[in-house]
């Protein structure tokens, strides 16, 4: 595993931690703002050094820049989704479709990150080595 990677296993299992962490304080709380404001900063982050370190190696080989495009065109839904949820509850709102929209962005957002540690990381780490 390439020290890229390493490091990009590790922000996901941060961002997921910190959501469910400002989940759990209370996303009203002091403590919950903290936590779920790390998480949309670390998140925007983590997508930025992507961008700048992981997709350019795997769009410059043939075999790797077709997989690189699709994770990219989907990032970009995800992306709305991410902001969209982030921009909607920076204010402490909670109640109910605080949870509805917690569970499916948390859902999307799992999804996203076995996809990539599975498919995407795994490109990289092989064209990497060459």
């Amino acid at each position: 595993m390439s020290t890229l990677t390493e490091q990009l296993k590790k922000e996901h299992s941060v961002i997921q931690d910190l959501l469910h962490d400002a989940k759990e304080q209370g996303i009203t709380s002091d403590e919950g703002q903290s936590k779920f404001k790390k998480a949309k900063d670390l998140l925007l982050q983590h997508l930025k050094k992507e961008d700048d370190e992981l997709y350019p190696l795997l769009t410059k080989n043939g075999a790797s820049k077709a997989i690189a495009d699709t994770f990219s065109e989907e990032m970009k839904a995800i992306s709305k989704v991410a902001n969209d949820f982030f921009t909607k509850y920076e204010n402490a709102q909670s109640g109910l479709e605080f949870a509805q929209d917690f569970g499916a962005f948390l859902g999307a957002l799992g999804s996203r990150i076995r996809k990539e540690e599975n498919v995407l990381y795994s490109e990289y780490d092989k064209v990497s080595t060459h």
